[in-house]
């Protein structure tokens, strides 16, 4: 009889097991093939090619904090080759499963489900971006909140990982926060470790986070055209974010998706009624973050997911960590959780498509960056001119080359998003191409370009090679080659190199 539950907990362990070296084996897979597009090499561009003062002011316009760019510029400093944001980020994700796996409340189905799950598996467990860190941080907080009033200052610590992880993540540890302060207020316990707690996760984390991301004087964000609110009005901003955090498949109803996706939010609502202070951060949270896809950015899938990693941190709060310890202990909570069923059922249903991007990825690379890049070394070492700022992907794979920018009449490798930046979508190629020459003077350039021009020999341009088969259309590349001698030869290189195109 006394096997019985022992059998019951091997085989536990051994789920446990082979799913986290499933996600591992996998994850690790996609980040060896993954080809970062260009807003993953962003990131690394400006690590590599600033300064930590220069950094830290540029988060004035990427309009978030800074912890991932300040983790990349080490490695990107020291000569670290492009793979090494990829290794860090699989570090990060691979921590954050194992956190799933080994300390949520949860059976290992859900686990499981959540593991794979459309937007832990790919959204952030394959795209190198900065929402990693709030995945692994947002899931580090909830595993720690039984322990807030022994470890004060880990949880603290945790707090500002957190907060400075993106402009949500700010938000949330404010939650943290302020559910700590809730819970004392009831149970009269934990008073220093909630001191403790606010003072270094406020003062350490949710102040400098806002101090990092505040919008510079000239940052983009302050012509309106970041927020595009007149081709994206706010609440159909929001409707689409909650539709798409719980059902990130393409293809479904949006209306009816839409009403499923608030009857899990209202669901959750009612799983937690009797514990007010986790209903008014998961309220409170969801509905700033609503706010900023609704008047800041329209966002996309990596900012609707953090809807559902909110979801899945209050159902793990809410179920190892009730409001009155005293009486209840430290046990899950029971009972029939119409919330939690519907959210994990959620889950289950986005793993096909979790599984389809990842094996398009292996086929379909999200940017043909690195063999553009082979391609331009083989050619001629011309002035590139940047057509479009699409072109910064290919940068990571040769250090030792920059872009001329007409737009901006500069050379550079990163972008600054600041008031000039949107001139680049108004600016005609026709002028775009006029400028380079003006540049450029006597002298030949390449001219890149992610879409393909219509009549080159009008502009004085001869094609030299181009790369398809990208995930994303404008993440292929033209290359163009203008020597102001009439009747040159193209530049060596180009007459040898085979056009790379992955069939249909």
């Amino acid at each position: 009889m006394d096997s019985e539950p022992r059998d019951i907990a091997d085989r536990t362990s051994v789920g446990k097991a082979i799913t986290l070296l499933l996600f591992t084996a996998l994850n690790v897979l996609l980040a060896v093939t993954h080809e970062p597009w260009r807003d993953e090499a962003q990131a690394w561009l400006m690590a590599r090619d600033q300064s930590i003062g220069e950094l830290i002011h540029s988060m004035g316009y990427e309009v978030t904090p800074g912890l991932w760019h300040l983790m990349l510029w080490p490695l990107a400093q020291l000569g670290a080759p492009y793979g090494a944001m990829a290794a860090l980020h699989s570090v990060v994700m691979i921590i954050a499963a194992g956190l799933i796996v080994y300390f949520a409340p949860f059976r290992l189905w859900q686990k499981t489900a959540v593991v794979f799950s459309y937007y832990i598996f790919f959204e952030y467990g394959v795209i190198q971006r900065h929402y990693s860190l709030m995945v692994l941080f947002a899931f580090a907080a909830a595993a720690a909140y039984s322990r807030r009033g022994t470890d004060p200052f880990l949880f603290g610590l945790l707090l500002v990982g957190l907060a400075n992880s993106s402009l949500q993540g700010a938000v949330l540890a404010a939650g943290f926060c302020g559910l700590m302060i809730w819970d004392w207020l009831v149970t009269r316990r934990f008073f220093r470790a909630t001191a403790m707690v606010c003072i270094v996760g406020l003062g350490l984390g949710v102040g400098p986070a806002l101090i990092q991301a505040w919008p510079n004087n000239d940052a983009m964000l302050s012509d309106g055209d970041y927020a595009s609110r007149s081709e994206n009005p706010g609440i159909q901003n929001s409707v689409t974010a909650l539709r798409l955090a719980y059902f990130p498949m393409a293809g479904l109803p949006q209306t009816p998706t839409f009403v499923f996706a608030v009857a899990i939010v209202l669901l959750l609502l009612f799983d937690v009624r009797n514990r007010l202070g986790l209903l008014l951060m998961f309220g409170a949270t969801l509905a700033l973050w609503l706010f900023l896809f609704a008047v800041m950015s329209p966002g996309t899938h990596r900012h609707f997911g953090l809807i559902f990693v909110l979801s899945l941190v209050v159902l793990w709060i809410h179920r190892i960590s009730p409001a009155t310890p005293a009486k209840s202990g430290n046990q899950p909570s029971r009972g029939l959780q119409l919330g939690s069923m519907a959210f994990f059922v959620a889950a289950v249903l986005s793993i096909p498509k979790s599984l389809y991007n990842g094996w398009e990825d292996l086929i379909y690379p999200f940017s043909m960056a690195a063999m553009t890049a082979e391609t331009i070394r083989e050619i001629e070492p011309l002035p590139l001119v940047s057509q479009s700022p699409n072109t910064k992907s290919v940068l990571p794979y040769i250090p030792d080359r920059q872009v001329w920018r007409p737009y901006r009449a500069a050379f550079g490798t990163y972008d600054t998003h600041d008031e000039l930046f949107p001139s680049h979508k108004s600016m005609s190629t026709e002028e775009q191409i006029r400028l380079s020459k003006k540049q450029f003077g006597a002298n030949p350039f390449l001219f890149v370009s992610p879409l393909p021009l219509a009549q080159p020999a009008s502009y004085g341009l001869t094609i030299c090679a181009y790369v398809e088969g990208a995930h994303f259309v404008d993440e292929n590349y033209y290359i163009y080659s203008y020597d102001p001698v009439s009747g040159s030869e193209p530049p060596a290189g180009c007459d040898s190199i085979a056009v790379a195109a992955l069939p249909d």
